[in-house]
């Protein structure tokens, strides 16, 4: 089923440009902005430009219609049986999204690290200013509340890059597990 003719059945679009296999426009089914609403039947995607839902028929029949994958891929003509049938395919995937995963880890502890020295550097330098506010708080009376505000801001993010780098260095006993859990938020995010 072409995703025009699938999402007309719940909102009305209307043909706004031919090239490239055209693109339509309509009131989005979610948050109702007008003409804020895409679909572009070539390539079979949908994007709502105010709240920035998006995705393809599947992704539509599964958000808007509350239906499951395979229920979706049935709709539109997509069997999941022929996914399924071929073992080496879904090994390729399994291998695939361990892969991901191992770059994700990589880069988000990188990122985290990162992160972390900024973080530190930070808090030393607010921490100086602090100590020297509380020293001569007279010379930096107007600066003193900004800076107390600042220094609660580091503390606070310091449990969240403290839980993050926790999460990214879990036992690797359990890395099956994770990388299971990659897999279906990557799916369910598109």
């Amino acid at each position: 089923m072409n995703i025009v003719d699938l999402i007309q059945q719940d909102v009305s679009l209307k043909r706004v440009s031919s090239t490239g296999g055209g693109e339509y426009a309509g009131a989005c089914p979610w948050c109702g902005g007008k003409d804020r609403f895409r679909v572009w039947p070539e390539g079979g995607n949908y994007w709502c430009r105010q709240c920035n839902r998006k995705g393809d028929a599947i992704q539509y029949l599964r958000d808007y219609r509350g239906k499951s994958y395979q229920e979706a891929a049935t709709l539109i003509g997509k069997p999941l049986e022929d996914f399924l049938a071929r073992p080496s395919l879904a090994r390729t995937v399994e291998v695939r999204t361990a892969d991901a995963y191992e770059r994700w880890i990589d880069e988000a502890s990188r990122e985290t690290w990162s992160e972390w020295d900024e973080w530190r550097l930070d808090v030393q330098l607010a921490e100086f200013a602090y100590r020297a506010i509380q020293r001569q708080p007279e010379a930096y009376a107007e600066d003193s509340l900004w800076w107390e505000q600042r220094l609660a801001q580091f503390y606070a993010q310091q449990h969240t890059l403290e839980d993050r780098l926790d999460i990214l260095t879990l036992d690797p006993m359990r890395k099956t597990e994770r990388v299971a859990l990659f897999a279906r938020e990557a799916a369910r995010h598109g």
